[in-house]
């Protein structure tokens, strides 16, 4: 999770990926109890020194705080799509670019063996951002307007996601 307060439930979704570790549930323990969200097993995990605790005895506590919020774990689509849609609203929002926005949705999709079919376009569309941006970078001034066609393609593509998820 980057920088974007704690919600909880996007959390359980970063955490049933095995995309959080130790220095991240105490971070967000910590957070979430600057936020007013306040149960025992939050207060115990945000004590915690993530230096000397294994991820797997802080894993069980936030399972617990989950539980005592009623926050229910995802089931990993679940999980998934919750992560894609974030990241497209950051797109779509400008809080992160184009490129950083996909990179983000790869990390957490495919390189855990998630290949939806939908989010072929959104890839395609960041390899074409990235070949024209490489040629700019190396001086062709006469490709900068493709490049920002190209980005503004992926914010498309990430606002048709956002529909998409919202529609379910």
């Amino acid at each position: 999770m980057h920088g974007e307060g704690t919600n909880l439930k996007l959390a359980a979704a970063y955490w049933k990926l095995n995309l959080l570790d130790s220095y991240d549930l105490v971070r967000i323990a910590i957070e979430a109890l600057e936020a007013d969200t306040d149960t025992p097993s939050l207060r115990i995990l945000a004590g915690e020194n993530p230096r000397y605790s294994a991820l797997g005895e802080l894993d069980p506590m936030f399972e617990k705080a989950l539980k005592e919020l009623d926050i229910n774990l995802p089931s990993f689509e679940q999980a998934f799509h919750q992560i894609i849609k974030q990241h497209a609203e950051q797109i779509v929002a400008g809080t992160i670019t184009p490129d950083e926005g996909v990179t983000l949705i790869w990390r957490a999709t495919g390189l855990r063996g998630y290949y939806p079919e939908w989010l072929s376009d959104l890839m395609m569309k960041q390899s074409y951002y990235r070949y024209i941006a490489e040629t700019v970078q190396n001086g062709n001034k006469q490709n900068e307007e493709a490049r920002d066609q190209a980005a503004q393609d992926i914010i498309a593509e990430a606002r048709k996601l956002i529909e998409m998820f919202d529609a379910d």
